[in-house]
């Protein structure tokens, strides 16, 4: 096998070497970036599946107190993957403009998170009026006095 001229001195082997392991190298490390991104990507498929889910059931709506602790999972979640595509941006090759589109769903997830978290703590607590305005109401309907005898005298 003939090698192109500039293989042929010792630097210019070495270059060649040099070549190979980057490209190697890089194989790696798409691989080891791409089995990272993999099961963060795995985590946020089954959070967003959990709130299809949910959805079905509520005729395509979110219910904002179970859906609550969802959004903040897949919110914790994008924040671990933005945090790991950015620690890694060069070894992974990611470019820029990914990392801002995955920063950009980050936002409207942190929204939606935001707003499904306000409307439950509401809920939550019209849920427990009521509940304590029905105890009260239940209280004042019992008699006072001592209770009288059932059955037959």
């Amino acid at each position: 096998m003939l090698l192109p001229k500039k293989y042929t001195t010792a630097a210019g082997l070495m270059g060649g070497a040099v070549i190979g392991w980057m490209v190697l190298a890089s194989a790696a490390s798409a691989q080891e970036c791409q089995k990272d991104i993999n099961a963060i990507n795995q985590q946020k498929a089954s959070i967003i599946a959990s709130l299809q889910g949910s959805m079905k059931k509520t005729h395509g709506k979110l219910d904002p107190i179970t859906a609550c602790p969802s959004l903040r999972r897949l919110s914790a979640v994008e924040s671990k993957f933005i945090s790991y595509l950015t620690t890694n941006q060069a070894w992974c090759h990611v470019p820029e403009e990914a990392l801002t589109n995955v920063k950009n769903g980050h936002r409207g997830t942190v929204a939606m998170e935001g707003k499904a978290c306000a409307i439950a703590a509401q809920m939550r607590k019209m849920l427990q009026d009521r509940a304590r305005q029905q105890a009260q109401g239940n209280a004042a309907m019992q008699p006072i006095g001592p209770k009288l005898p059932t059955g037959p005298l």
